[in-house]
């Protein structure tokens, strides 16, 4: 599911998807330095792109803030 500021949660329906492909790549799990790391990247994809870009600092700042 998406926070507040509609960016993604632990709860992400995308993370079972992302959980399988580490499973096939790896042949583990991922532990939750992995399912972090790859939250973290998703919350800066999505504000990157309904932002259109990188270019205002201040916005991604804000769009990334807890």
């Amino acid at each position: 599911t998406e926070g507040a500021a509609g960016l993604p949660t632990p709860l992400d329906p995308a993370l079972p998807p992302f959980e399988e492909r580490f499973r096939e790549a790896t042949g583990r799990a991922p532990g939750p330095e992995a399912a972090a790391a790859y939250l973290a990247a998703r919350r800066i994809d999505l504000a990157v792109r309904r932002l259109g870009g990188v270019g205002d600092r201040a916005a991604l700042e804000a769009a990334l803030a807890p």
